[in-house]
């Protein structure tokens, strides 16, 4: 009997799993910022003439497209109903949400873009019933995701930025290397990774200006990065395991929780264990003191 209830109970483990996985308020937020980009991009193909500029909007939003492939893949994966996700939960009188979102990440077809919308439907849906405060613990208990969201929606804003005004301001100057909106968005990824390849770089003032806004927001960019990786590396491992398994199996920590008591004594437990550790490490620098003053004490007697 205790085999059949465990057969019966891991395809609701799994959906569990599937839940957890995509249980994400952070990421959501991301995707939801990324997604009014993508449409504000659409908004500025409309308007803008220049042809340097609508090059690096195509492009940038090739690559976003390419980001919304991997989300709908992402959702369709922990979707606890896969065909409903895909067609819809009564196929051919509901909206087919995993369809609408594949669409909507076809790049170079304007129309199709609009469909994007139905992301921004799909994470209001999702954080619609979530307090502020729960989602700004979110982002603090997984600062490392929260780091690497920051820094690729930095990276692609400034890019895009700064390659946009570079295509307005070089082009037509007399002596200028930067010609075409790939030239300009080439020359902001270089330069956001301060490694300045030297092959585009601007002549005017106005695109030094730019430059050296675009340098220094990639300075700080790397270097948040950088430091926070660094934080990262230097944590106990003793905590990080613990954490790791407490999110991975939340039953398990909750069945093995122990009681207030309980949780008393092991804490009693682990400072007794960093005092006999501390007292350890006082014993041996006194043995190691004894035995550099024996070897000093033999070195300086006479010899024979």
């Amino acid at each position: 009997m205790s085999g059949v209830a465990e057969e019966e109970g891991r395809p609701t483990m799994v959906e569990d799993g599937r839940r957890r996985g995509i249980d994400r308020p952070g990421y959501e937020v991301f995707i939801g910022i990324l997604t009014v980009v993508s449409l504000g991009i659409v908004a500025f193909q409309l308007v803008v003439r220049s042809e340097q500029v609508q090059d690096i909007l195509v492009g940038t939003d090739a690559l976003l497209c390419f980001i919304f492939l991997l989300d709908t893949l992402r959702s369709w994966y922990y979707a606890p109903d896969r065909l409903a996700y895909s067609l819809g939960p009564r196929p051919g009188k509901s909206v087919p949400t995993g369809i609408v979102e594949l669409l909507g990440c076809v790049p170079w077809l304007l129309p199709l873009r609009v469909l994007r919308v139905s992301r921004l439907i799909r994470v209001r849906r999702d954080l619609r019933n979530r307090p502020p405060e729960e989602v700004l613990q979110a982002f603090i208990d997984r600062r490392a995701e929260a780091a690497a969201y920051l820094v690729i929606f930095a990276a692609l804003s400034v890019m895009l930025v700064g390659s946009s005004l570079i295509a307005l301001i070089e082009p037509p100057a007399p002596g200028s290397n930067i010609k075409t909106g790939g030239d300009a968005f080439w020359w902001a990824f270089v330069t956001i990774t301060t490694v300045g390849y030297g092959d585009r770089y601007p002549v005017t003032g106005g695109g030094r200006v730019v430059g050296m806004v675009t340098m220094a927001v990639g300075i700080v960019i790397f270097g948040v990065l950088t430091s926070f990786l660094a934080q990262s590396f230097m944590r106990a491992p003793g905590r990080r395991l613990r954490f790791r398994r407490g999110a991975r199996l939340p039953e398990l920590a909750a069945a093995t929780a122990p009681a207030p008591a309980d949780a008393d004594a092991a804490r009693f437990a682990d400072d007794a264990g960093e005092i006999d550790t501390a007292a350890e490490l006082r014993a041996l620098r006194a043995e190691l003191a004894s035995v550099r003053e024996l070897i000093e004490t033999r070195l300086a007697a006479p010899l024979g």
